[in-house]
């Protein structure tokens, strides 16, 4: 998505804006790229609002099980006034500004060895979850065992047995190839995710109002 962003934005400004993109951790983890987008090493990021809810806790909402009916629904209220006064104030406390919200997936349970059929199951389970509070109680409110690892060191942990499965979205889990290492998938859709597209404050002041437009428009687009 980010790539087709950029094409679009250098287009648009005819080559004046242009964005370069770092996928697969090579800026470091999501806590390393939210403290380095916060100071301004880092000008743009994408990432689910349970993770930025590390430094503005409010956000955790946005991902919390079961708070969203559908993807039209998550973005009914993405566009409301209810997501414009989040974003004036994390723009007034951490110098972040969400730019749109977007549609990430719907988040599953795959297992190693153990089916899992009902919330029983899951009673002292080693699951993997995302670096931050609201993944961890979710995981608690189970009875699992909730064991934070970065995603980039997701797959060996569950080769080498550390947790005993993980949650994500279908594309994720195809993509980073977990059915290698993962024997059953449990169609929970316990979370559906908005993934935020947040900009540092001062780099989106010092943009100007054409290049704002232009980036505006090419996330809408």
């Amino acid at each position: 998505m980010i790539e087709r962003v950029a094409r679009s934005v250098s287009q648009r400004t005819q080559g004046y804006l242009q964005i370069q993109a770092f996928p697969a951790g090579q800026l470091g983890t999501t806590r390393d790229q939210i403290e380095n987008f916060m100071v301004g090493t880092q000008q743009l990021t994408t990432e689910g609002a349970a993770a930025i809810s590390q430094f503005f806790p409010p956000l955790g909402a946005l991902e919390a099980p079961y708070a969203w009916r559908d993807e039209a629904h998550l973005q009914k209220v993405m566009k409301s006034p209810i997501a414009a006064e989040l974003s004036r104030t994390l723009v007034e406390r951490r110098g972040l500004r969400i730019l749109a919200a977007t549609y990430y997936g719907v988040r599953h349970l795959t297992t190693t060895r153990k089916p899992v059929r009902t919330v029983a199951d899951l009673r002292e389970f080693k699951l993997r979850v995302p670096e931050n509070e609201v993944f961890v109680a979710m995981a608690r409110a189970w009875g699992a065992k909730p064991t934070p690892i970065p995603f980039g060191e997701l797959y060996l942990a569950l080769r080498q047995s550390v947790v005993e499965g993980q949650e994500n979205p279908l594309p994720t889990i195809d993509a980073a190839k977990l059915y290698e290492v993962q024997k059953y998938l449990v169609l929970t859709g316990h979370i559906l995710t908005p993934r935020l597209i947040l900009i540092n404050e001062r780099t989106w002041r010092a943009l100007g109002r054409p290049a704002q437009g232009a980036l505006l428009g090419a996330i809408e687009e």
